[in-house]
């Protein structure tokens, strides 16, 4: 039971994406009046919502994963080769900051080209240049390519205040971004508020471009979800107002005691998934009269949160499988992603905001060692990253960037090993060295500190198609940093298996507390 406690702990953790608790919020009754209509999106009209899938692990659409790298082990000098063809192709930019223009990046926009999906990830959660760059990259994907979605590793029902905010200035910032947000990695930072300022003031005058909204595709234990669907029925159908609330209460029970919920006997945990997919196949059964009884955007959102309740019903049956949760988690928000851009019609498209770890297009061995509180038998077992479903959806009209650093600060939680939070609250570290070999061991000579590169342009063969070829460590940093083990905050991968482009920072500074 120890070992199930702390690896839910941990698969918590994760789907919160970097807060140190998952939000909570005290039961209400079911209502008893119509409330006030929940939160909308942008007004495009939309298709019918695709239905979710009932999956498994080892579903057979998983993308089958790339074999286990073997990492390069002795010190190797950086052939001058390689340290020429990085001179020659990488490209300087002028600054990380928004609100410059798109002058510097215009190469990078030639690169990204017709892509309908851009996924911007992050080395670390806590890094003040990656995350003003995603906010300047944004701008100009919203202005110069028509971008009108961005969609962040959180929950979509929790994000539908700020979101509000965003499209309609419906409360005010602050407040939108108050409360459960104090201790977050990126909610709480003057870098994604000032993001947020800017997406509200572009929709007050968007010119040619197209207005924006801020979503979710993560799959979050979100209390915020099992209140929004009972309200939005009680809103448009109040005469099935009961029956949602009496379908809800057995998953809103195991909520309450997710340690236990696993071990719940096989009739409950059968009524707790019966529940939760019964209020979801009501609202898509009932599409036509509740679009019409709102508007197609609130009811868009409520089906985002029933989705959001079914996922994380099957995630919560898997709390002692922490690779068997992590490759369903990332299933679930490839799956997410799709549906945001299919709900929002053939014309738009999306940036999504994530870690690395998430967005890159190749799979991931875990490390050959025993990592407690993790279980023995978790060592060697295969992750399958967002990334790679979302390229076997979306091919080429996919992009994927990847943000690294060579040296800097950051803040997350302190922490041993993968998940074992030692502190409650975010402070600042600056990184260990790059490891021997590293990618970030040779990705930053004389001369570049700050650039883009197109890793689509290796040459096939020779010295340098080999070089980049080579599985070495990628930090991969969390929300949780171990300093005594950096090696556990890696990825061993091939760079350009998992990246179309890699923007990258010789220095880093933390991000800034709200």
């Amino acid at each position: 039971m120890k070992v199930i406690r702390l690896v839910l702990a941990a698969i918590v953790l994760l789907l919160s994406a970097c807060s140190s608790t998952p939000t909570t919020q005290p039961e209400t009754p079911p209502p008893t009046s119509a409330p006030t209509s929940p939160p909308t999106l942008t007004a495009i009209t939309t298709p019918s919502p695709t239905p979710v899938p009932t999956l498994t692990p080892t579903a057979t659409s998983t993308p089958s994963p790339t074999a286990s790298p073997s990492p390069v082990q002795a010190s190797i000098p950086v052939p001058a080769e390689v340290t020429a063809w990085l001179l020659a192709n990488a490209v300087p930019f002028d600054t990380p900051l928004p609100g410059h223009g798109c002058d510097d990046l215009r190469p990078l926009l030639a690169m990204i080209g017709d892509a309908r999906v851009v996924a911007l990830g992050e080395a670390t959660h806590g890094t003040s240049e990656f995350f003003t760059m995603k906010h300047r990259l944004f701008e100009c994907l919203v202005q110069e390519k028509g971008f009108n979605i961005l969609a962040m590793e959180l929950g979509d029902p929790d994000l539908s205040r700020i979101d509000a905010y965003v499209r309609t200035g419906q409360d005010v910032l602050e407040a939108a971004l108050g409360g459960a947000w104090s201790n977050h990695c990126w909610m709480n930072t003057r870098e994604v508020t000032e993001l947020v300022s800017w997406m509200r003031a572009h929709n007050q005058n968007p010119g040619n471009a197209p207005q924006v909204s801020l979503r979710g595709f993560d799959v979050t234990f979100s209390p915020t979800a099992l209140q929004e669907v009972p309200l939005y029925v009680s809103t448009v159908d109040p005469a099935r107002r009961q029956r949602v609330w009496d379908d809800l209460d057995c998953f809103r029970q195991g909520m309450a005691d997710r340690e236990n919920y696993p071990h719940l006997d096989a009739d409950t945990l059968a009524r707790c998934q019966k529940g939760v997919e019964a209020v979801y196949d009501l609202l898509l059964a009932q599409a036509e009269m509740y679009r019409a009884v709102s508007s197609p955007e609130a009811y868009d959102a409520a089906v985002a949160a029933a989705r959001t309740l079914v996922q994380s019903e099957q995630l919560l049956r898997l709390a002692g499988d922490y690779s068997g949760a992590m490759n369903l988690r990332d299933k679930f928000m490839a799956e997410n992603a799709a549906w945001l851009l299919e709900q929002a019609g053939p014309r738009a498209k999306i940036v999504l905001w994530a870690h690395n770890g998430h967005i890159q297009t190749s799979s991931v061995v875990l490390p050959l060692r025993e990592y407690p509180p993790l279980p023995p038998e978790e060592a060697g077992r295969t992750f399958i990253p967002m990334g790679v479903h979302l390229r076997a959806e979306f091919g080429d009209a996919l992009m994927v960037i990847g943000f690294s650093f060579q040296s800097g600060h950051f803040r997350a939680f302190p922490g041993e090993g993968l998940v074992t939070i030692t502190a409650p609250e975010l402070i600042e570290f600056r990184a260990q060295p790059p490891l021997p070999n590293s990618h970030e061991a040779y990705l930053y000579p004389q001369g570049l500190d700050r650039y883009y590169l197109d890793l689509r342009a290796l040459p096939d063969e020779g010295v340098i198609a080999d070089w980049f070829g080579a599985a070495r460590h990628f930090r991969t940093i969390g929300s949780i940093y171990d300093a005594d083990d950096p090696e556990v905050l890696s990825h061993l991968l091939k760079l350009p298996e998992a990246f179309d482009i890699v923007i990258g920072f010789r220095e880093t500074t933390a991000s800034r507390t709200r």
